[in-house]
């Protein structure tokens, strides 16, 4: 792992880890997570505002301008804005989207939950995705959300995905 990128992960943990330790209650958690998703979903869908955020040329105070307009428009409290500020005067808005990652990763693991990947030729029918998510649950003693990617290359079969182990019964591996 490069060096660039060891930090990039470690400044998105902190300041994840940053912003969970704003949350009194689980209910402020989840209304951070709505707020950053909201956030995102912005950002995604203007590219003026995502050039903007990223562009290394506009200076923080402007950046910060901007958030608390933005903000207020999508009616974010005052800590999620001042939240924001801090990371817009660092100059790590280009970091958001890792924060929003990570932090999502430590309301799961708070909650005792694992996202599991699970890649199949056609789409599962829930009956299978149920028996397959319990089987999961046994194995991990977490609760399982599946999301299941649709890639019809692999021929048949599955291939699933939890973290960094990978299970491939797919019949593509196996021709």
């Amino acid at each position: 792992m490069s060096k660039k990128n060891l930090n990039y992960n470690e400044l998105c943990r902190r300041y994840a880890k940053a912003l969970m330790s704003l949350c009194n209650s689980d209910l402020q958690v989840n209304k951070y997570l709505k707020y950053f998703e909201s956030l995102i979903v912005t950002k995604e869908n203007n590219k003026e505002f995502n050039d903007f955020l990223v562009n290394p040329l506009i200076t923080s105070k402007k950046k910060i301008k901007v958030i608390e307009k933005i903000s207020l428009k999508l009616s974010f409290d005052k800590f999620f804005i001042n939240f924001l500020k801090v990371v817009a005067s660092h100059g790590r808005l280009y970091i958001l989207e890792g924060i929003f990652k990570v932090f999502k990763l430590m309301i799961q693991n708070k909650n005792n939950e694992a996202n599991v990947e699970v890649i199949t030729a056609t789409k599962l029918q829930e009956k299978t995705k149920l028996k397959l998510s319990t089987k999961l649950e046994k194995i991990t003693g977490k609760k399982i959300i599946i999301n299941n990617l649709i890639e019809e290359s692999i021929i048949g079969g599955i291939i699933v995905k939890i973290n960094a182990l990978m299970i491939d019964s797919s019949l593509k591996t196996k021709l």
